[in-house]
């Protein structure tokens, strides 16, 4: 940089500086400046110089200075400060023409900063911002501290900092609106040097508009297969042929049917879009989009979030949470994913949100679809392995088979020491396809063997099968089973006469109190017995128990009715070392039934698990007490067994003592299982590999004292087997079965799980599933679920007025109803009493799905002149059939 010399002036024929400055000086420092004097005349002169003022300056001591023509001198000037101050003095030069008075001063230092005149920021999006980047420079040389204060929606980053001596720093000035209005500010940067010293303030003009954004929700066609699906369940044809609800742009009935899609007006300033998924397949995902159109000169930043409404319910619908950025006149595709968990009989709904930062409305989207489930059934009701003689043994093949086009997972429950043994319990089906399952019988004891089994299918519910056959020795020839005893069992459990034992069914049946049918069995005439021979609990042909309840909560029977019971269905034993003594664990058997049983475990003496006794009789309403042993053979090994139990009424034991095929009582098959390991403390157990469906188990949305059910698999995806305990819930709210078990390698395992809620709230509850016997491989598993009871809302607090009608015409009104609960209703309409002559509703009775509105058309038809005042009472059910009462006025 070149250096810029001082002015320089010329009187009394010398050449001087106009003056001396000192700067960047501190108070007891010494600081030395020279002054040039030159002699511009042409002849010699004589100077003299004289330092005036409080003799802060000083030179050396004064003496003439004779200076030939042209000729310099340089004078040094010593400024000695004594405190910081500025200080002003001068030097006389004195010669023959005249004085010449030079001053010599001593500056503090002084700051000048370079700001812009002003900052316009244009158009911003109300609770957006906007930012612009400007410079400020430091023009003079000392440090120089900034600061800045700014008017309301106006920001300057970073407020406070430092600018060395000729330097510039980069600021961001923000513009942040809080509404649609035209800002106008002045912001203040107060800039001085150290210690505050030469304070100034810089004045920056601001400007910047704030404006609403507004964007546009648009949902893709509609399909022909979606429109299809759009059906199911009833009300959402409805609600377009009714009205109140228009298409973007005004597009009428004619073309929407061409597969747009609706939008319809909500109130308050909401918009409701509705995207259609169509059918899905379980376990499977569809995808779908929307497209967010701004139609604003701002960027709009829009987020999409699942409504409350949606937030307790099995999240079948997925999209992202990210706020998107939308800018001016443009638009964004944001996908929808609909993977359904469960299947559901009627169409999955779930609400997002469309929230537009600073927007004044907010759009909802509704995502609706429907479930493809795997329709798995068994061809067989009863396999029937005939009878033989103790030793032999016997094979039968199940055929499963899969009439969808969805490949599904099942399994059959039927353990290694069982006397059914299954070669394959559990695999993946094909769609249209069929496996076969050879089934062996291997008994071991002369009676006669019914076991109801449960097959599994992925997202369906249980199916089952009954397995016979009947055992005889050479001094025991017991009832022969046959197919038709299943079917007149069935029947007769229904019925609530199978506690009674046969002998006594074979006499009422004798003395024609009871009559048998080709296909329900045993049928009751009116008034032939009395209701001490009938059970007081015995279902009726009304209130069929549930597969999923079923397989749940009863050991055998179809009807529920407990015949027998085991107190404990689990058995865990823990660590037993194999030299040390069985560990034993006592099992209660308990007889409901009004005879004599006997009880028979199917267990050798000496096994790794074991019951004694083996067999014996338990007299009506008595309790026995039998002791399950655990003796490991070997060490570091995993033991898992289920412990069968048949239980059959004592007079099955003979074939003679019963007569006729309706009097045979099946016999009971109750199971324990039971499991242990003999690994010990200082052996690691092995390492499972397991995949869980999922951690997070909502179940769908039910009513107070309603059952909700669903399902999970786990796949063992390690080379090693996994045992697996679960505990029971303490509150008995949520149910899980199996507790407990033992995953092969490559098998799977499904649960089945029931919540019972007994108030209308959310429930929370976490289960820990520990693996392999120890707590290092626990599992967490979320259950939860909401019960509700069926409110429905009336647009208008439920009032309906019609216009003035003359008496023999009809004038009509609508009235939409909406479904707020995440249960499907059905409804019906109540009029009583003169209501019913004079108004009439066009729907009776139907059924309206979750968030679905509809709209009632009601007819008055006055028969004489006077004011009408009705009431008109809306019945709402779900579809587990548990009514509520609503009177609308």
């Amino acid at each position: 940089m070149a250096v810029v010399r001082p002015r320089r002036v010329v009187e009394c024929g010398l050449e001087v500086p106009r003056g001396v400055v000192y700067q960047g000086w501190e108070p007891g420092g010494e600081y030395t400046k020279t002054l040039v004097v030159k002699n511009v005349q042409l002849r010699t002169q004589r100077i003299k110089y004289t330092i005036k003022g409080d003799q802060f300056h000083s030179a050396v001591y004064p003496r003439p200075i004779v200076l030939s023509a042209g000729m310099s001198y340089t004078l040094p000037i010593v400024f000695k400060p004594r405190k910081k101050e500025p200080c002003e003095e001068s030097i006389e030069l004195e010669t023959s023409e005249g004085a010449v008075e030079i001053s010599l001063r001593a500056v503090l230092p002084s700051v000048v900063v370079a700001l812009p005149e002003s900052l316009k920021f244009g158009l911003c999006a109300v609770q957006d911002s906007l930012s612009l980047d400007f410079q400020i420079s430091n023009t003079s040389n000392a440090s120089t501290y900034f600061s800045w204060e700014c008017p309301r929606c106006f920001t300057v980053s970073p407020e406070t900092g430092e600018l060395p001596p000729k330097s510039s720093l980069n600021l961001s000035a923000t513009f942040s609106p809080e509404s649609a209005l035209v800002y106008r500010g002045t912001a203040t940067c107060t800039y001085y040097g150290r210690e505050g010293v030469g304070e100034k303030a810089g004045l920056v003009q601001l400007k910047g508009v704030g404006k609403y954004p507004h964007v546009v929700v648009r949902a893709p066609p509609v399909s022909g297969a979606d429109r299809a699906c759009k059906t199911r369940g009833g009300g959402e044809r409805r609600e377009e042929r009714d009205g109140g609800v228009g298409t973007e742009g005004g597009r009428g009935e004619e073309e929407r049917g061409r597969g747009e899609e609706v939008v319809a007006s909500r109130g308050g300033g909401r918009q409701e879009v509705v995207v259609r998924f169509g059918v899905v397949a379980v376990g499977t995902s569809g995808q779908r989009w929307i497209e967010l159109v701004n139609v604003s000169a701002v960027t709009a930043v829009v987020s999409v979030l699942p409504s409350s409404h949606s937030r307790l319910t099995p999240a079948h619908f997925s999209c992202p949470h990210s706020p998107i950025t939308v800018p001016p006149h443009s638009s964004h595709r944001l996908p929808l994913t609909f993977t359904p968990s469960l299947p559901s009989p009627h169409s999955l709904f779930a609400l997002f949100e469309v929230r537009v930062q600073g927007g004044l409305s907010t759009t909802t989207v509704k995502c609706v679809g429907a479930t493809k489930v795997p329709r798995v059934s068994i061809e067989e009701e009863v396999v029937d392995f005939g009878s033989m003689s103790v030793g032999q043994s016997a094979t039968a093949v199940l055929h499963v088979r899969n009439d969808s086009d969805v490949t599904t997972l099942f399994q059959v429950q039927l353990e290694p020491g069982s006397v059914f043994r299954a070669d394959c319990t559990c695999a993946r089906l094909p769609p249209r396809s069929t496996h076969k399952i050879p089934v062996h019988f291997t008994p071991q004891r002369p009676i006669p063997h019914c076991k109801r089994v449960a097959c599994l299918a992925q997202h369906q519910e249980p199916l089952f099968v009954y397995l016979i056959g009947t055992v005889y020795s050479e001094t025991i020839r017991p009832v022969v089973l046959q197919p038709k005893h299943v079917r007149d069992y069935i029947a007769n459990a229904q019925a609530g006469i199978t506690k009674l034992p046969p002998e006594r069914v074979a006499q009422f049946q004798g003395r024609e109190k009871l009559t048998t049918s080709d296909t329900t069995g045993l049928v009751v005439q009116p008034h032939a017995i009395t209701s001490d021979h009938l059970s007081a609990t015995a279902p009726t042909r009304d209130a069929p128990i549930l597969p999923f309840a079923n397989y749940l909560h009863s050991q055998h029977d179809p009807s529920g009715v407990a015949h027998v019971s085991v107190d404990s269905q689990d058995l865990q034993f823990g660590f037993v070392s194999p030299q040390s003594v069985s560990d034993s664990k006592s099992v209660q058997v308990t007889n409901h039934t009004e005879e004599t049983v006997v009880c028979v475990w199917m267990t050798e003496s000496g096994g790794t698990f074991s019951v004694t006794p083996q067999e014996k009789e338990i007299v009506p309403g008595a309790t026995s007490l039998f002791t399950a042993l655990f003796s490991p053979k070997h060490a570091g090994k995993f033991y898992f067994e289920e412990l069968e139990c048949y239980i059959f009424y004592k007079g099955l034991q003979c074939y003679q003592s019963v007569s006729g095929a309706a009097a045979v009582t099946l016999p009971w098959c109750l199971s324990v299982r039971a499991h242990g390991h003999s690994f010990t403390a200082n052996t690691h157990t092995f390492m499972p590999n397991l995949k869980f469906e999922t951690r997070d188990l909502v179940f769908p949305a039910s009513g107070p004292l309603e059952p909700a059910y669903r399902s999970m698999t786990v796949w063992n995806e390690g080379d090693t087997p996994v045992l697996f305990e679960l505990p029971p819930d303490s509150k008995q709210i949520f149910t899980i079965k199996p507790l407990s078990g033992l995953i092969p390698k490559g098998h799977h395992q499904t649960f089945v799980m029931e919540m019972m809620p007994r108030e209308a709230k959310t429930y929370k509850h976490i289960t820990h599933c520990v693996l392999n016997a120890t707590t290092n491989y626990t599992q967490e598993l979320l259950l939860s679920g909401t019960a509700e009871l069926s409110p429905v809302q009336l647009e208008n607090q439920g009032r309906l007025f019609f216009k003035p009608t003359c008496v023999g015409t009809t004038s009509s009104a609508s009235l939409r109803i909406t479904n707020t609960a995440h249960l499907p209703l059905r409804y019906e309409w109540r009029i009583s009493g003169r209501g019913s002559k004079v108004v009439d509703v066009d729907l009776r009775q139907g059924t309206i799905l979750p968030s679905e509105s509809q709209s009632h058309q009601w007819q008055f038809s006055p028969v004489d002149a006077s004011s009408v005042a009705l009431q008109a009472i809306l019945h709402t059910s779900t579809i587990h059939h548990h009514h509520h009462h609503w009177q609308y006025y």
